[in-house]
């Protein structure tokens, strides 16, 4: 007598890790929906988001980063956002505003100085471009 083996899931639908919004939606893992904390963001002053390790902070700042992203297009913005909260009801500055992502977290061999300037200038020239921006990126701030 023979056994079959069913098919095992290719991934999980767990994203546990990964701080990507749009590769969640995009491979539909689970989510859990936050976004109806942008509108009480937006009607207050200033917010400290103190978490536990591995509770979604970052997931959080990234998820905000697309909202608000003026190059995103209606139909990239309903891609990512489609059933969810903010999507529902989106706020007016939703889609608004150029948004710089600043990311340190960089393996730093030698000139600290250095690495640390390298990766600003990186990451405006990444920021320019998204926006179609001109401005001059100074090699050596």
């Amino acid at each position: 007598m023979s056994t079959t083996v069913p098919p095992q899931p290719t991934h999980s639908p767990f994203a546990y890790g990964t701080s990507n919004f749009s590769t969640i939606r995009h491979e539909r893992s689970f989510f859990v929906d936050n976004t109806h904390h942008i509108r009480l963001l937006e009607s207050g002053y200033q917010y400290l988001f103190v978490r536990p390790p591995r509770i979604g902070k970052s997931l959080f700042v990234e998820t905000l980063r697309h909202y608000y992203d003026c190059a995103a297009s209606q139909a990239e913005f309903d891609a990512l956002f489609g059933g969810l909260d903010a999507h529902t009801n989106a706020t007016p500055l939703a889609r608004s505003f150029h948004v710089l992502k600043l990311d340190f977290s960089i393996r730093i061999a030698g000139d600290v100085k250095q690495n640390f300037d390298d990766q600003v200038n990186k990451l405006l020239g990444k920021f320019r471009d998204h926006y179609n921006l001109e401005f001059d990126i100074n090699p050596r701030l």
